[in-house]
């Protein structure tokens, strides 16, 4: 549900939809236009800044990202993690995969997503810049783009076992949730502090 304002009360209805046509369908999808959020038990991540939505799309192993909608089941702008709109392929270890996406943040133009399959967070530093598929820039939690392991060398401050939930805060502080390791780790200014740049 997108609100175009802050809901004052309980019974507050959403203004549109991103990824169905209407309020009594529940059909998911592998469309510019659809998501695939029903995988019981779990949490998605959503975004918003400066006119741009970007959405987790776990199933489809995808990161859509939206301009503000001004409609229901409007169509994404961008794919983040796959080549086009109808790919849903998990793509394993590699520097544009964000294969099963939990946590997602934009901030100044940027955008962060937390990959609970591949134990990482990946940095992209201008969204209005990418094209589809394109690989992220930077990866934190791994020494490089194709390593994804749990606590690779250990746990450390810098290793992740399984990354989930992420917040940046107005202060560039990135939050990651390590579920696996039973924390959160505070990452300050995160640009600097991100681990390894992409080959």
């Amino acid at each position: 549900l997108y609100f175009s304002s802050i809901p004052t009360n309980n019974s507050f209805t959403g203004t549109y939809l991103i990824g169905l046509a209407s309020d009594s369908t529940t059909a998911s999808g592998t469309t510019q236009s659809t998501l695939h959020l029903t995988l019981p038990g779990r949490s998605h991540g959503v975004s918003a800044s400066n006119g741009k939505v970007a959405v987790s799309d776990y199933v489809n192993n995808r990161i859509m990202i939206f301009n503000r909608p001004t409609a229901n089941a409007q169509d994404a702008i961008l794919v983040l993690g796959q080549p086009d709109f109808t790919t849903s392929t998990a793509n394993g270890c590699v520097a544009g995969s964000v294969e099963a996406p939990f946590g997602i943040a934009l901030f100044n133009g940027a955008l962060y997503s937390a990959s609970a399959n591949l134990r990482r967070v990946l940095y992209w530093s201008d969204i209005s810049a990418l094209t589809n598929g394109q690989a992220a820039s930077q990866v934190f939690g791994q020494p490089d783009m194709t390593t994804c392991t749990s606590n690779t060398s250990g746990v450390s401050k810098t290793s992740i076992s399984d990354s989930h939930g992420l917040f940046v805060d107005p202060f560039g502080y990135l939050f990651l949730v390590d579920k696996l390791n039973y924390r959160v780790t505070i990452n300050q200014k995160t640009i600097t502090a991100l681990r390894t740049k992409a080959a």
